[in-house]
């Protein structure tokens, strides 16, 4: 298929060993037949030519021009219909490749064939795809000027860079190398798939149709015609209006023969002569110039209503609805260094800028821990995409803000399940009038590359709403719903690594883990904040080196987290001296001096006592633990007295505004940074596990427990610093997950999976710190004595075990010891290791669930327990497939069992026979040696003949004769048979 941009391209070179332009076609109808047959000659030879083109032009497209002046520079116009031979150029093409054929070795069979329209101008081009052999001269060929004899291989490339001449040895040597290396690298290649992508403007016009009630389709419309044989490509929609004239719509593929597909519409008169016409196209991805597309179709069709689908969508049906973007401006950005996979790192932002710029890619995660810089990397790129266009449109959508009205429209019975979700929610926050995107609307924006989406921090989402969030069908809905024509759908999501990492999702989808600084950018970030202060920037890198972290590589570098940075310059710029001490002397209950987030807020509120008067440390810390609780992640100036733990003034509260940690803005006091709210609800956790006191398990803090604690995360680890494993632990855990379970049984179900989640948690936390203990060896018959004591109902009985979101990562493997067990009444969802743990035949559940519970890979369950009374739905394909591989493999079994015992078979009986024609079958190896081991095959003696060593069939397994006979079962096979359990 030959394009107008490939051509337009073209025409901006000058000519080549692979280009060649004429003015003027070859020959007029008038030409006398003598002459006729020297032109035929004459295009024949710059065909031929271009074939061969010269060394190292191997692999490029040759193109024959004709219509084109180089050396004007200008198009002069081809009337094809004054060149008989022209008017068909099906027939054409198949005259010339005839012969092609008879004339040269290797014809160019590939060779297309097409007239092109530019500035309204008609050009005809013959396109010749890179051979991959070189075409030589089977007959003498007569052109205008010379005859050319056989075997000459003719290349372009004289005194001038086009010229023609003959090929010296040495060159055709050297050709016929490369087209011979070009050929094998085109084997090597994966066959690229045709970009064949049906598209339509359906959705277009009836949006549009929509906003102009008065208009409809009339009969007999839309004509779709998708001839990818001819390139006719096209749909048109005729709208009718009352007492009006059509307005017709026209949609132009971008791989459509402009040409030939005006021609089809004419002869079969779809669109009337004089009415309205407008025409929607792709726009190109690589034509610099893009109004010449538009112009080309402007000038061929006649009409001055020629838009790109997505402007043509922006202008007339969803530009209103744009929101204001102002762009963010971040201070101090640093750029840092995301993962993208493998052992590839790179530039976080440029990582997302090529990301954007690329096509049917709609989907990008950035994740990592929080403080980590996601939301920050975030705000920058918004900013670059507005300033390469104003006109882009950017929808920044803050989980935090909307997840109070999300928790809303969960509760009407409306599952939360698409982005529509999302931004009907903030429309609500901004007290929406209706007069916002309708969802088809906000899909065709999207789809179009119009709006580019950002949900920030979806954890947040993921916490709250619970099963009320499909976060499976929120993804799948982007690549179904939002990604259906022109792939141009654009959305970004944030959200904390530990819950992305948990999720199970269908569809491929980008991400990008986002690495914490390293020494470098760390210097980089405070000498931009200080402005080149030398004291100041030495100053901090001082105290940051009291929160920084090993990296992970060979070297073990130190490396910090952006947002404790950013805490430290805060605090030096707002105060000459961080209480000129390095190190904090005080205490508080719930933080702990040896862990660097603790260090930090224990500094902060340090220095805050004076200033807050009668707020102490730990009456700081209780209240940031209040506050992160909230529903809304913010309390108003009215409540702020409610939330605090002793009694506080206005005056006091006037001084909480102004506090490091917090924020306030419009009545409503909250954290500076997303990290503390996360940060405080896991003291809320620690808070509980360290005072033991059953009475604070309310709502709020089951969910977080469910929520927040996960085997080998950084909060589970976090706890795991500063709690210890006792005796007085373990009971408390059991006392938790008791309540818990009374809470189970008297919940509705839609309910059960929140206490479910808690009892999950509690368990793995008292499981981790069993690992974190040095006095207790950790290993699965330790974790198997813990579960036992936790949920053991006797010795071989487990009663309401719960293992939910253990996901196989770097932490040590979580399983047990289930052999010869009962475990009634447990529920198992999204644990990595359910099938790492030792089952045996007795091993048996009874009423319990199990869900998404795929076994590692590689990983084969060696026994497969049994089930009575169980939700076995979701593992039903893992344990049917178990068993179809234990029959396979009984049969197996129980055909080399056959074979052996029928090397003693002879005449209708078995017989001693020679241990070494035994042990010469190949197939009988370990099989014939557990069967002797366990007596089926014994050693014989023959007092005729004792020094000859021999093997005979135990008196007592005789009987097996009936299945070797005729495959029968008997008591002897199934004797074998328990040999190999």
């Amino acid at each position: 298929m030959i394009t107008v941009d490939e051509i337009y391209s073209c025409l901006q070179q000058e000519e080549s060993p692979v280009i060649e332009f004429k003015r003027d076609w070859y020959w007029s109808d008038s030409t006398p037949s003598q002459e006729l047959a020297r032109q035929w000659g004459e295009l024949q030879k710059d065909l031929i030519s271009l074939c061969n083109a010269y060394v190292g032009y191997c692999g490029v497209n040759r193109y024959l021009i004709i219509g084109f002046s180089e050396t004007e520079k200008k198009i002069h116009s081809l009337d094809l219909s004054v060149i008989k031979k022209l008017k068909d150029l099906k027939v054409f093409k198949k005259e010339l490749i005839a012969k092609l054929e008879k004339l040269v070795k290797n014809p160019p069979l590939n060779l297309e064939i097409e007239t092109v329209l530019i500035e309204g101008q008609t050009l005809l081009v013959f396109k010749i795809p890179s051979p991959t052999s070189i075409t030589e001269l089977k007959n003498e060929l007569q052109t205008k000027t010379i005859t050319i004899m056989s075997g000459i291989i003719i290349v372009r490339k004289g005194q001038e860079a086009d010229s023609v001449r003959a090929a010296s040895p040495e060159e055709t040597s050297e050709l016929i190398a490369q087209f011979s290396s070009y050929k094998d690298a085109l084997a090597k290649q994966k066959p690229k798939q045709d970009a064949k992508r049906d598209r339509s403007i359906k959705n277009t016009v009836d949006l549009y149709i929509d906003k102009n009630r008065s208009l409809s389709i009339d009969e007999g419309y839309p004509v779709i015609v998708k001839d990818w044989g001819e390139n006719v490509l096209f749909e048109v929609f005729k709208l009718k209006q009352q007492f009006s004239p059509p307005t017709y719509f026209l949609y132009i593929h971008e791989h459509a023969a402009q040409n030939k597909t005006y021609e089809y519409i004419q002869k079969n008169k779809l669109i009337e002569l004089n009415a309205t016409l407008i025409i929607l196209t792709e726009r190109p991805l690589d034509l610099k110039d893009l109004e010449r597309r538009k112009t080309n179709l402007k000038a061929r069709f006649k009409t001055d209503h020629v838009f790109f689908i997505d402007e043509f969508g922006y202008k007339n049906l969803y530009s209103e609805h744009m929101l204001e973007y102002r762009p963010y401006r971040v201070e101090n950005y640093v750029e840092g260094v995301a993962d993208i996979g493998g052992d590839d790192k790179k530039k976080a932002l440029d990582q997302l800028t090529d990301w954007y710029e690329s096509v049917s890619n709609p989907l990008m995660v950035i994740k990592g821990f929080g403080g980590i810089g996601k939301t920050t990397l975030v705000k920058q790129f918004l900013d670059s995409v507005y300033d390469a266009n104003e006109d882009a449109g950017i929808l920044f959508i803050d989980s935090n803000e909307i997840v109070d009205e999300l928790i809303k429209i969960a509760r009407s019975d409306h599952r939360i399940d698409d982005i529509y979700d999302f931004y009907l929610a903030q429309m609500k926050k901004r007290d929406f009038d209706g007069k916002g995107f309708s969802k088809e609307l906000l899909k065709l924006s999207v789809d179009n590359g119009n709006l580019l989406i950002v949900l920030d921090g979806i954890d947040e989402v993921i916490a709250k709403l619970g099963t009320g969030f499909d976060v499976s069908s929120f993804i799948s809905s982007i690549s179904t719903s939002y990604t259906t024509n022109l792939e141009r759908t654009k959305i970004v999501i944030t959200c904390r690594d530990y819950f992305w990492d948990t999720l199970e999702y269908k569809t491929q989808i980008e991400e990008i883990t986002l690495e914490p600084f390293s020494e470098d950018l760390a210097k980089n970030f405070f000498e931009k904040y200080f402005d080149g202060d030398q004291a100041k920037v030495t100053k901090a890198l001082k105290m940051a080196s009291d929160f920084s972290l090993n990296g992970e590589g060979s070297k073990g570098e130190l490396v910090y987290i952006p947002y404790v940075l950013d805490m430290i310059a805060y605090l030096i710029k707002q105060h000459s001296e961080f209480r000129g001490n390095e190190k904090s002397s005080s205490h508080a209950r719930l933080l702990v001096h040896a862990i660097p987030n603790d260090f930090l807020i224990l500094s902060v509120c340090e220095r805050e006592v004076e200033k807050l008067g009668n707020f102490s440390i730990d009456n700081q810390v209780d209240f940031f633990v209040n506050l992160s609780t909230q529903e809304n992640g913010y309390v108003t100036d009215y409540d702020i007295k409610s939330i605090s733990p002793c009694e506080i003034d206005d005056q006091t509260i006037a001084k909480l505004k102004g506090h490091p940690l917090l924020h306030h803005n419009q009545g409503k006091l909250n954290f500076r940074y997303d990290f503390f709210n996360e940060y405080f609800k896991g003291l809320s956790i620690y808070n509980y596990f360290l005072t033991q006191d059953s009475q604070l398990l309310n709502e709020k803090l089951i969910e977080l427990i469910g929520s927040y604690v996960r085997h080998g995360n950084q909060l589970c680890s976090i706890l795991c610093k500063k709690l210890e494993y006792s005796e007085e632990i373990v009971f408390f855990i059991m006392e938790t997950i008791e309540r818990l379970h009374a809470l189970v049984e008297s919940s509705e179900p839609s309910e059960k999976i929140t206490y479910l989640s808690a009892i999950s948690s509690s368990f793995i936390l008292n499981i981790a710190l069993l690992m974190e203990s040095g006095d207790i060896k950790y290993d699965i018959s330790s974790a198997t004595e813990l579960l036992m004591t936790i949920f053991g109902e006797s010795s071989e009985e487990v009663n309401g075990l719960v293992l939910m979101n253990v996901i196989a990562g770097e932490s040590k493997k979580l399983t047990f010891d289930l052999k010869s067990k009962t475990i009634r009444n447990s529920h198992f969802e999204r644990y990595d290791y359910f099938w790492d743990c030792s089952f045996d035949e007795v091993t048996h559940f009874v009423s319990s669930s199990f869900s998404q519970l795929e076994p590692r890979k590689g990983l084969r369950p060696p026994v497969v327990p049994t089930f009575e009374d169980c939700d076995t739905v979701d593992i039903q394909h893992i344990i049917s497939k178990r068993m179809e591989e234990d029959d396979a493999q009984q049969d197996k079994l129980k055909e080399k069992i056959k074979r052996i015992f029928e090397l003693f078979k002879e005449r209708g009986n078995f017989y001693p026979q020679k241990q070494q024609y035994i042990n010469s079958k190949i197939f009988t190896g370990k099989t014939l040696q557990t069967l002797v081991k366990n007596g089926a095959i014994e050693e014989y003696v023959d007092k005729k003949k004792p020094t000859l060593r021999q093997y005979k069939v135990n008196d007592d397994y005789r009987g097996i004769q009936k299945f070797v006979d005729q495959g029968t079962p008997c008591i002897e096979l199934e004797r074998v048979l328990d040999f190999f359990k």
